[in-house]
């Protein structure tokens, strides 16, 4: 759906599910996505980045973000915790937090050796069908 103060368009497209098995940390401290805008190009160009990784793994002042199309939950052993200050507050890490499947916190990419798996969350993936992703396939 594409919307400004009024709906202008709603379109409908397949989604496929993108195998991501390893992610690059890339810092986007300029980046603004509060909203998701139907210009991807800022997330485009940081998603070019990632070399060999499957995705990107995005930092905003030190801190974990987002991927560049799901929000992440970090696994240590004990609890899912994802980054307090996302890119943007997508509507299944809301009902998550909701639930009391997630706990939001400030994570700092020197936090990762603390955690042991990462998990991609957004509307169109399912939480207890998704892989979990092994920390040791982060990329710096």
């Amino acid at each position: 759906m594409t919307y400004g103060e009024k709906i202008e368009k709603i379109e409908f497209e397949l989604y496929h599910v993108r195998p991501v098995q390893s992610l690059k940390l890339i810092d986007c401290s300029n980046l603004d996505y509060s909203f998701k805008y139907a210009n991807r190009q800022p997330i485009n160009h940081l998603f070019a980045q990632r070399g060999t990784a499957d995705d990107v793994l995005l930092l905003r002042d030190g801190l974990l973000t987002d991927t560049s199309y799901a929000n992440v939950a970090l696994f240590n052993g004990n609890h899912w915790q994802t980054p307090a200050r996302p890119l943007l507050e997508g509507t299944q890490r809301a009902r998550l937090i909701q639930e009391g499947i997630l706990v939001p916190a400030n994570i700092y990419a020197t936090d990762l050796p603390h955690f042991n798996r990462i998990k991609l969350v957004n509307a169109m993936l399912d939480w207890k069908q998704t892989e979990a992703i092994l920390v040791s396939a982060v990329i710096a």
